[in-house]
């Protein structure tokens, strides 16, 4: 489940040496000549903060990556970028079975396409699952799952998700999260063999991302980060 795998990892993290959670404004820039621009650091974002030097820093900001703006603020040459719109929302909201309860069966696809909406329900460990909704964001009427009451409304309605919100089965443990403003989008940090600059490398969602309905975020993001770490 992606709160439980974030809180691993985040702390897995922190208990490195150096490792502060400090929030960059920006890259810092090694005096070179001609040449690409090398990063050789970042600067911490924090009020008096210094620039904090490093060999290689490492963009792992998400979709909403500010890399574009710091290499362009580097004088390196513009990240251009392809992006278009997923045509897609979803509203996701984690239960627990309860201690008395037993968890119901699944019976076919773990979610199904309605063709006005899609749902799924994903099972994770410790008696904890969630269950999705997705619908266009065009659609206002559906736009209102937002609100947890719709969502509880409607997923106790959907025959498939019936069982598993049933109250006597399981209660939320989180409030109804939203991912919206979803766009296809690829980065070219790389263009003719070339880098934008030295020093620095985007991963994840920060260089590409897709609509979260194939499921490849995590498994590129990982796959980036074992191939940095190998080179």
């Amino acid at each position: 489940m992606a709160p439980l795998r974030d809180e691993e990892v985040s702390g897995e993290a922190a208990a490195f040496v150096g490792v502060d959670g400090e929030a960059c404004a920006g890259l810092g820039r090694e005096a070179v000549g001609a040449g690409d621009p090398v990063d050789d650091g970042c600067d911490d974002e924090s009020e008096g903060g210094e620039e904090i030097a490093a060999d290689l820093v490492v963009d792992a900001s998400g979709r909403g990556s500010p890399l574009k703006r710091w290499l362009a603020e580097l004088g390196a040459p513009v990240m251009q970028e392809e992006s278009e719109s997923c045509g897609i929302f979803y509203c996701s909201r984690f239960y627990r079975i309860l201690p008395e309860a037993k968890r119901p069966p699944m019976e076919g696809p773990i979610g199904g396409d309605l063709g006005y909406m899609k749902y799924a329900i994903f099972q994770g460990d410790s008696d904890i699952f969630s269950v999705t909704l997705a619908a266009s964001p065009k659609d206002d009427e559906l736009r209102r799952v937002r609100d947890p009451a719709v969502f509880d409304t409607v997923t106790r309605h959907l025959p498939p998700t019936r069982r598993w919100v049933d109250p006597a089965v399981s209660t939320p443990i989180t409030d109804v999260y939203v991912y919206a403003n979803l766009k296809n989008t690829r980065r070219h940090f790389v263009e003719d063999g070339e880098p934008r600059a030295l020093g620095v490398y985007p991963i994840g969602d920060a260089l590409l991302h897709a609509n979260p309905i194939a499921g490849r975020g995590c498994t590129i993001g990982w796959l980036q980060a074992y191939l940095l770490a190998d080179a």
